[in-house]
């Protein structure tokens, strides 16, 4: 399960998400759907663990996905954009 927790994520003095609470269950089909801006793709890679929220939490499987390099491997988000986030002690 995915659950999401008062979840806030700005970037300099925009706030983009604002508190939101969300549950997705196991076998779940979710559509997230928004204007350009809305913030979905902002969720999309807090959920993956590429944003770190400002506050709240988001748990896959009661793991932050942030913190924990492990439960990253279960999830998988394609962007219209390239971004990669390097261990803190790779090297280019």
């Amino acid at each position: 399960m995915l659950k999401i927790t008062n979840l806030t994520k700005s970037f300099e003095d925009k706030t983009v998400l604002d508190g939101l609470n969300l549950e997705i269950n196991d076998g779940s089909i979710f559509g997230l759907v928004g204007v350009n801006g809305a913030g979905k793709s902002t969720l999309l890679r807090t959920i993956a663990g590429i944003y770190q929220a400002d506050g709240g939490a988001v748990d896959f499987e009661g793991v932050d996905t942030y913190l924990d390099e492990e439960i990253r491997k279960d999830l998988f988000f394609v962007s219209d954009d390239v971004y990669f986030r390097l261990h803190p002690i790779s090297k280019l």
